[in-house]
Protein backbone atom coordinates (compact mmCIF):
# COMPACT_ATOMS: atom_id res chain seq x y z
CA UNK A 1 0.00 0.00 0.00
CA UNK A 2 1.30 3.46 -0.88
CA UNK A 3 2.73 5.58 1.90
CA UNK A 4 1.61 9.20 1.54
CA UNK A 5 4.52 10.40 3.67
CA UNK A 6 7.05 9.10 1.14
CA UNK A 7 7.84 11.64 -1.61
CA UNK A 8 7.40 10.68 -5.23
CA UNK A 9 10.80 10.15 -6.81
CA UNK A 10 10.98 11.72 -10.27
CA UNK A 11 13.90 10.89 -12.55
CA UNK A 12 14.65 13.55 -15.18
CA UNK A 13 16.61 12.70 -18.29
CA UNK A 14 17.53 14.80 -21.32
CA UNK A 15 18.60 14.05 -24.84
CA UNK A 16 20.16 17.14 -26.41
CA UNK A 17 19.18 17.28 -30.06
CA UNK A 18 20.31 20.67 -31.28
CA UNK A 19 21.66 24.05 -30.23
CA UNK A 20 19.19 26.23 -32.09
CA UNK A 21 20.55 29.67 -31.22
CA UNK A 22 22.84 31.38 -28.77
CA UNK A 23 21.50 34.92 -28.49
CA UNK A 24 24.44 37.05 -27.32
CA UNK A 25 22.45 40.27 -27.39
CA UNK A 26 19.58 38.97 -25.21
CA UNK A 27 21.85 36.50 -23.38
CA UNK A 28 19.70 33.44 -23.94
CA UNK A 29 20.18 29.86 -25.16
CA UNK A 30 17.61 27.97 -27.23
CA UNK A 31 17.86 24.18 -27.21
CA UNK A 32 15.88 21.42 -28.89
CA UNK A 33 15.78 18.47 -26.48
CA UNK A 34 14.02 15.20 -25.78
CA UNK A 35 12.64 15.38 -22.25
CA UNK A 36 12.34 12.09 -20.36
CA UNK A 37 10.42 11.85 -17.07
CA UNK A 38 10.11 8.65 -15.03
CA UNK A 39 8.15 8.09 -11.79
CA UNK A 40 6.03 5.48 -10.06
CA UNK A 41 2.35 5.85 -9.26
CA UNK A 42 1.21 2.83 -7.20
CA UNK A 43 -2.42 3.82 -7.68
CA UNK A 44 -2.11 3.13 -11.40
CA UNK A 45 -0.80 -0.45 -11.09
CA UNK A 46 -2.76 -3.55 -12.09
CA UNK A 47 -2.40 -7.27 -12.47
CA UNK A 48 -1.72 -7.81 -16.14
CA UNK A 49 -2.93 -11.43 -16.02
CA UNK A 50 -6.40 -10.18 -15.19
CA UNK A 51 -6.48 -7.89 -18.23
CA UNK A 52 -5.38 -10.09 -21.10
CA UNK A 53 -1.68 -9.62 -20.23
CA UNK A 54 -1.78 -5.91 -21.02
CA UNK A 55 1.42 -4.59 -19.46
CA UNK A 56 1.28 -0.93 -20.58
CA UNK A 57 -1.16 1.62 -21.87
CA UNK A 58 -0.93 5.15 -23.31
CA UNK A 59 -3.10 7.83 -21.75
CA UNK A 60 -3.56 11.49 -22.40
CA UNK A 61 -1.48 13.43 -19.91
CA UNK A 62 -4.56 15.31 -18.80
CA UNK A 63 -6.25 12.17 -17.52
CA UNK A 64 -3.60 11.20 -14.95
CA UNK A 65 -1.41 12.96 -12.45
CA UNK A 66 1.78 14.33 -13.98
CA UNK A 67 4.62 16.20 -12.25
CA UNK A 68 4.50 19.96 -12.76
CA UNK A 69 8.10 20.23 -13.93
CA UNK A 70 9.26 23.67 -14.97
CA UNK A 71 12.53 25.22 -16.04
CA UNK A 72 13.33 27.78 -13.36
CA UNK A 73 15.67 29.95 -15.43
CA UNK A 74 13.40 30.23 -18.43
CA UNK A 75 13.94 33.20 -20.74
CA UNK A 76 10.68 33.52 -22.64
CA UNK A 77 8.86 36.18 -24.55
CA UNK A 78 5.68 37.77 -23.24
CA UNK A 79 3.53 35.66 -25.54
CA UNK A 80 5.25 32.48 -24.36
CA UNK A 81 5.18 32.57 -20.57
CA UNK A 82 3.55 29.19 -19.98
CA UNK A 83 5.10 26.56 -17.75
CA UNK A 84 7.05 23.75 -19.37
CA UNK A 85 4.76 20.82 -18.55
CA UNK A 86 1.72 22.57 -20.06
CA UNK A 87 3.42 22.48 -23.48
CA UNK A 88 4.17 18.74 -23.44
CA UNK A 89 1.37 17.29 -25.57
CA UNK A 90 2.49 13.67 -25.80
CA UNK A 91 0.78 10.80 -23.96
CA UNK A 92 2.01 9.14 -20.78
CA UNK A 93 3.06 5.49 -20.90
CA UNK A 94 1.76 3.65 -17.80
CA UNK A 95 3.05 0.18 -16.97
CA UNK A 96 1.27 -2.45 -14.95
CA UNK A 97 3.68 -2.03 -12.03
CA UNK A 98 2.75 1.64 -11.74
CA UNK A 99 5.86 3.00 -13.45
CA UNK A 100 5.07 6.01 -15.60
CA UNK A 101 7.12 7.27 -18.55
CA UNK A 102 6.60 10.64 -20.16
CA UNK A 103 8.67 11.25 -23.28
CA UNK A 104 8.29 14.53 -25.13
CA UNK A 105 10.25 16.79 -27.47
CA UNK A 106 10.67 20.31 -26.16
CA UNK A 107 12.23 23.59 -27.16
CA UNK A 108 13.91 25.22 -24.18
CA UNK A 109 14.83 28.90 -24.04
CA UNK A 110 16.96 29.45 -20.96
CA UNK A 111 18.78 32.41 -19.52
CA UNK A 112 22.52 32.22 -20.13
CA UNK A 113 24.95 34.89 -19.09
CA UNK A 114 27.23 35.35 -22.09
CA UNK A 115 30.82 36.31 -21.30
CA UNK A 116 32.20 37.94 -24.44
CA UNK A 117 35.68 38.69 -23.12
CA UNK A 118 37.32 36.10 -25.41
CA UNK A 119 34.89 36.41 -28.33
CA UNK A 120 35.16 34.77 -30.87
CA UNK A 121 37.41 32.23 -29.08
CA UNK A 122 35.09 31.91 -26.11
CA UNK A 123 33.47 29.15 -24.11
CA UNK A 124 30.11 29.64 -22.45
CA UNK A 125 28.58 27.89 -19.47
CA UNK A 126 24.78 27.76 -19.43
CA UNK A 127 22.69 26.31 -16.62
CA UNK A 128 19.31 24.64 -17.16
CA UNK A 129 17.46 24.08 -13.89
CA UNK A 130 14.42 21.77 -13.73
CA UNK A 131 12.17 21.25 -10.75
CA UNK A 132 8.61 21.17 -9.50
CA UNK A 133 6.81 24.48 -9.52
CA UNK A 134 4.59 23.76 -6.49
CA UNK A 135 5.77 20.56 -4.78
CA UNK A 136 8.60 20.65 -2.30
CA UNK A 137 11.20 17.92 -1.94
CA UNK A 138 9.03 16.47 0.86
CA UNK A 139 6.33 15.63 -1.70
CA UNK A 140 8.19 15.39 -5.02
CA UNK A 141 11.88 14.64 -5.12
CA UNK A 142 13.87 14.83 -8.35
CA UNK A 143 17.12 13.24 -9.45
CA UNK A 144 19.04 13.24 -12.76
CA UNK A 145 18.64 10.22 -15.01
CA UNK A 146 21.41 11.00 -17.45
CA UNK A 147 22.04 13.39 -20.32
CA UNK A 148 23.10 12.17 -23.75
CA UNK A 149 24.05 13.68 -27.09
CA UNK A 150 23.75 10.50 -29.18
CA UNK A 151 21.33 12.16 -31.57
CA UNK A 152 22.89 15.61 -31.45
CA UNK A 153 22.74 17.53 -34.72
CA UNK A 154 26.08 19.36 -35.17
CA UNK A 155 25.91 23.11 -35.00
CA UNK A 156 27.95 25.22 -37.41
CA UNK A 157 29.03 27.62 -34.70
CA UNK A 158 28.96 25.78 -31.35
CA UNK A 159 30.36 22.51 -30.03
CA UNK A 160 29.29 20.84 -26.79
CA UNK A 161 32.26 20.32 -24.48
CA UNK A 162 30.58 18.76 -21.43
CA UNK A 163 27.10 18.40 -19.94
CA UNK A 164 27.06 17.16 -16.32
CA UNK A 165 23.77 17.11 -14.40
CA UNK A 166 23.38 17.11 -10.62
CA UNK A 167 20.69 17.30 -7.98
CA UNK A 168 20.49 20.41 -5.82
CA UNK A 169 18.33 21.35 -2.88
CA UNK A 170 17.43 24.93 -2.00
CA UNK A 171 15.20 26.52 0.62
CA UNK A 172 12.90 29.15 -0.85
CA UNK A 173 10.18 29.87 1.76
CA UNK A 174 9.73 28.86 5.41
CA UNK A 175 12.86 26.72 5.20
CA UNK A 176 11.06 24.18 3.04
CA UNK A 177 13.50 22.34 0.75
CA UNK A 178 12.89 22.25 -2.98
CA UNK A 179 14.87 19.83 -5.11
CA UNK A 180 15.93 20.52 -8.68
CA UNK A 181 18.11 19.00 -11.38
CA UNK A 182 20.68 21.41 -12.81
CA UNK A 183 22.28 20.72 -16.17
CA UNK A 184 25.60 22.53 -16.67
CA UNK A 185 26.09 22.87 -20.41
CA UNK A 186 29.55 23.99 -21.49
CA UNK A 187 29.75 25.00 -25.15
CA UNK A 188 32.65 26.26 -27.23
CA UNK A 189 32.41 28.58 -30.21
CA UNK A 190 33.97 27.64 -33.54
CA UNK A 191 35.93 30.77 -34.55
CA UNK A 192 36.49 29.92 -38.23
CA UNK A 193 33.62 32.09 -39.50
CA UNK A 194 34.77 35.17 -37.61
CA UNK A 195 38.42 34.53 -38.50
CA UNK A 196 37.71 34.40 -42.22
CA UNK A 197 35.12 37.17 -42.36
CA UNK A 198 36.38 39.67 -39.77
CA UNK A 199 39.89 39.08 -38.47
CA UNK A 200 41.71 38.24 -41.72
CA UNK A 201 40.09 41.06 -43.77
CA UNK A 202 40.88 43.45 -40.94
CA UNK A 203 44.50 42.30 -40.92
CA UNK A 204 44.90 42.69 -44.68
CA UNK A 205 43.27 46.13 -44.69
CA UNK A 206 45.48 47.30 -41.83
CA UNK A 207 48.61 46.18 -43.69
CA UNK A 208 47.53 48.27 -46.68
CA UNK A 209 47.74 51.38 -44.50
CA UNK A 210 51.44 50.74 -43.90
CA UNK A 211 52.02 50.64 -47.66
CA UNK A 212 51.57 54.42 -47.63
CA UNK A 213 55.19 54.67 -46.46
CA UNK A 214 56.32 52.74 -49.54
CA UNK A 215 54.86 55.34 -51.90
CA UNK A 216 56.96 58.43 -52.69
CA UNK A 217 56.68 61.02 -49.95
CA UNK A 218 55.32 63.61 -52.42
CA UNK A 219 52.60 61.25 -53.67
CA UNK A 220 49.22 62.86 -53.14
CA UNK A 221 47.33 59.60 -52.54
CA UNK A 222 49.22 58.60 -49.41
CA UNK A 223 46.86 60.40 -47.07
CA UNK A 224 43.79 59.21 -49.00
CA UNK A 225 44.94 55.60 -48.69
CA UNK A 226 45.28 55.73 -44.92
CA UNK A 227 41.95 57.57 -44.48
CA UNK A 228 40.19 54.93 -46.60
CA UNK A 229 41.67 52.14 -44.48
CA UNK A 230 40.62 53.96 -41.31
CA UNK A 231 37.02 54.21 -42.55
CA UNK A 232 36.99 50.51 -43.49
CA UNK A 233 38.15 49.57 -39.99
CA UNK A 234 35.39 51.69 -38.48
CA UNK A 235 32.81 49.77 -40.53
CA UNK A 236 34.18 46.44 -39.28
CA UNK A 237 34.04 47.75 -35.73
CA UNK A 238 30.33 48.53 -36.16
CA UNK A 239 29.68 45.03 -37.53
CA UNK A 240 31.30 43.42 -34.49
CA UNK A 241 29.54 45.65 -31.97
CA UNK A 242 26.12 44.85 -33.51
CA UNK A 243 26.55 41.13 -32.75
CA UNK A 244 27.54 41.51 -29.10
CA UNK A 245 25.46 42.24 -26.01
CA UNK A 246 25.32 45.85 -24.90
CA UNK A 247 27.29 45.36 -21.71
CA UNK A 248 30.22 47.05 -20.04
CA UNK A 249 31.26 43.99 -18.05
CA UNK A 250 33.94 42.96 -20.52
CA UNK A 251 35.50 44.07 -23.80
CA UNK A 252 35.75 41.23 -26.36
CA UNK A 253 39.12 40.24 -27.74
CA UNK A 254 38.15 41.09 -31.29
CA UNK A 255 36.84 44.49 -30.18
CA UNK A 256 40.12 45.19 -28.37
CA UNK A 257 42.02 44.15 -31.49
CA UNK A 258 40.01 46.39 -33.79
CA UNK A 259 40.30 49.31 -31.39
CA UNK A 260 44.10 48.93 -31.17
CA UNK A 261 44.39 48.72 -34.95
CA UNK A 262 42.21 51.81 -35.42
CA UNK A 263 44.42 53.76 -33.00
CA UNK A 264 47.53 52.54 -34.81
CA UNK A 265 46.15 53.54 -38.21
CA UNK A 266 45.24 56.96 -36.81
CA UNK A 267 48.85 57.35 -35.64
CA UNK A 268 49.97 56.13 -39.06
CA UNK A 269 47.90 58.89 -40.66
CA UNK A 270 49.57 61.44 -38.39
CA UNK A 271 53.00 60.12 -39.39
CA UNK A 272 52.13 60.29 -43.11
CA UNK A 273 51.02 63.92 -42.76
CA UNK A 274 54.18 64.76 -40.79
CA UNK A 275 56.47 63.25 -43.46
CA UNK A 276 54.57 65.01 -46.27
CA UNK A 277 54.92 68.29 -44.41
CA UNK A 278 58.68 68.17 -43.75
CA UNK A 279 59.45 67.08 -47.30
CA UNK A 280 58.57 70.52 -48.68
CA UNK A 281 60.45 72.53 -46.07
CA UNK A 282 62.81 75.15 -47.53
CA UNK A 283 64.23 76.46 -44.27
CA UNK A 284 67.49 75.48 -42.61
CA UNK A 285 67.28 72.08 -40.95
CA UNK A 286 68.04 72.17 -37.21
CA UNK A 287 71.41 70.63 -36.50
CA UNK A 288 70.03 68.18 -33.95
CA UNK A 289 67.37 66.98 -36.35
CA UNK A 290 69.92 66.57 -39.14
CA UNK A 291 72.20 64.49 -36.91
CA UNK A 292 69.34 62.44 -35.51
CA UNK A 293 67.62 61.59 -38.80
CA UNK A 294 70.11 61.96 -41.66
CA UNK A 295 73.01 60.44 -39.76
CA UNK A 296 72.17 58.28 -36.75
CA UNK A 297 68.73 57.00 -37.85
CA UNK A 298 69.88 56.58 -41.48
CA UNK A 299 72.89 54.55 -40.28
CA UNK A 300 70.65 52.43 -38.07
CA UNK A 301 68.33 51.72 -41.01
CA UNK A 302 71.31 50.96 -43.32
CA UNK A 303 70.59 54.05 -45.43
CA UNK A 304 73.77 56.01 -44.68
CA UNK A 305 75.25 55.28 -48.13
CA UNK A 306 72.19 56.80 -49.76
CA UNK A 307 72.40 60.09 -47.88
CA UNK A 308 74.65 62.86 -49.26
CA UNK A 309 75.58 66.24 -47.91
CA UNK A 310 74.26 68.45 -50.64
CA UNK A 311 75.96 71.52 -49.17
CA UNK A 312 79.23 70.12 -50.52
CA UNK A 313 77.97 69.28 -53.99
CA UNK A 314 77.79 72.58 -55.89
CA UNK A 315 76.21 72.75 -59.29
CA UNK A 316 78.43 73.26 -62.33
CA UNK A 317 77.89 75.59 -65.24
CA UNK A 318 79.46 75.29 -68.67
CA UNK A 319 81.83 77.88 -70.10
CA UNK A 320 83.26 77.20 -73.57
CA UNK A 321 82.06 73.62 -73.33
CA UNK A 322 83.79 72.98 -69.94
CA UNK A 323 81.90 72.40 -66.65
CA UNK A 324 83.04 74.77 -63.93
CA UNK A 325 81.79 76.10 -60.63
CA UNK A 326 80.12 79.51 -60.70
CA UNK A 327 83.07 81.30 -59.00
CA UNK A 328 85.71 79.83 -61.35
CA UNK A 329 83.45 80.40 -64.36
CA UNK A 330 83.03 84.05 -63.34
CA UNK A 331 86.80 84.65 -63.02
CA UNK A 332 87.52 82.90 -66.32
CA UNK A 333 84.84 84.84 -68.09
CA UNK A 334 86.13 88.11 -66.59
CA UNK A 335 89.66 87.37 -67.82
CA UNK A 336 88.48 86.38 -71.29
CA UNK A 337 86.22 89.38 -71.43
CA UNK A 338 89.06 91.75 -70.34
CA UNK A 339 91.30 90.30 -73.03
CA UNK A 340 88.77 90.37 -75.84
CA UNK A 341 86.98 93.57 -74.92
CA UNK A 342 88.72 96.86 -74.34
CA UNK A 343 85.63 98.80 -73.67
CA UNK A 344 85.44 99.43 -69.92
CA UNK A 345 81.70 99.97 -69.89
CA UNK A 346 81.03 96.74 -71.71
CA UNK A 347 83.26 94.87 -69.27
CA UNK A 348 81.53 96.47 -66.28
CA UNK A 349 78.09 95.65 -67.64
CA UNK A 350 79.05 92.06 -68.34
CA UNK A 351 80.61 91.80 -64.88
CA UNK A 352 77.38 92.95 -63.24
CA UNK A 353 75.34 90.50 -65.26
CA UNK A 354 77.67 87.63 -64.37
CA UNK A 355 77.53 88.62 -60.70
CA UNK A 356 73.73 88.50 -60.75
CA UNK A 357 73.85 85.13 -62.52
CA UNK A 358 76.35 83.78 -60.02
CA UNK A 359 74.27 84.94 -57.05
CA UNK A 360 71.14 83.34 -58.51
CA UNK A 361 72.92 80.06 -59.09
CA UNK A 362 74.40 80.15 -55.59
CA UNK A 363 71.00 80.84 -53.99
CA UNK A 364 69.42 78.10 -56.02
CA UNK A 365 72.14 75.68 -54.99
CA UNK A 366 71.69 76.52 -51.31
CA UNK A 367 67.91 76.22 -51.57
CA UNK A 368 68.19 72.88 -53.36
CA UNK A 369 70.67 71.68 -50.75
CA UNK A 370 68.19 72.52 -47.99
CA UNK A 371 65.38 70.82 -49.88
CA UNK A 372 67.51 67.72 -50.47
CA UNK A 373 68.22 67.47 -46.76
CA UNK A 374 64.52 67.55 -45.95
CA UNK A 375 63.81 65.05 -48.74
CA UNK A 376 66.49 62.74 -47.35
CA UNK A 377 64.94 63.08 -43.90
CA UNK A 378 61.52 62.23 -45.36
CA UNK A 379 62.90 59.07 -46.97
CA UNK A 380 64.58 58.00 -43.74
CA UNK A 381 61.41 58.63 -41.72
CA UNK A 382 59.32 56.72 -44.27
CA UNK A 383 61.43 53.62 -43.78
CA UNK A 384 61.49 54.09 -40.01
CA UNK A 385 57.70 54.45 -39.74
CA UNK A 386 57.16 51.46 -42.06
CA UNK A 387 59.27 49.24 -39.81
CA UNK A 388 57.90 50.74 -36.59
CA UNK A 389 54.20 50.37 -37.43
CA UNK A 390 54.71 46.91 -38.95
CA UNK A 391 56.45 45.73 -35.77
CA UNK A 392 53.77 47.35 -33.61
CA UNK A 393 51.07 45.57 -35.65
CA UNK A 394 52.74 42.19 -35.14
CA UNK A 395 53.11 42.81 -31.39
CA UNK A 396 49.47 43.91 -31.02
CA UNK A 397 48.21 40.87 -32.92
CA UNK A 398 50.32 38.48 -30.88
CA UNK A 399 49.45 40.13 -27.57
CA UNK A 400 45.70 40.18 -28.19
CA UNK A 401 45.28 36.65 -29.56
CA UNK A 402 48.04 34.83 -27.66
Amino acid sequence: MADSSTPVLLRIGLGIRQIATVDEVNQALRLNVWLRLYWNNPFLSWNSTEYNNITSIHLDNGLVWTPDISMYNKASLEEDIDILYTRLSTTVIIHSDGNCTWLAPATLLSQCRINVRRFPFDEQVCLLTFGSWTYSALSLDVTPDGVDVKDFVPNGEWDIVEYPAERKVQNYTNDIPYADVTLTLRIKRQPLYYTLNLILPCTVIAILAFMAFVLPSDHGERVSLVITVLLAMSVYMLIVSSTLPQTSDAIPVIGTYFLCIIVEIALCLTAVCFVAKIRHHETDMPKWFDNLVNHHLARLLLMSNDIKDYDEVPKLIKVNGLSKTPDIALNDMKEETATDLRNHKAVLKLHNELTVLTNDVSKRQKLEAKQRKWQNAARVLDRFFLLFFSLAFVIITAAVFA
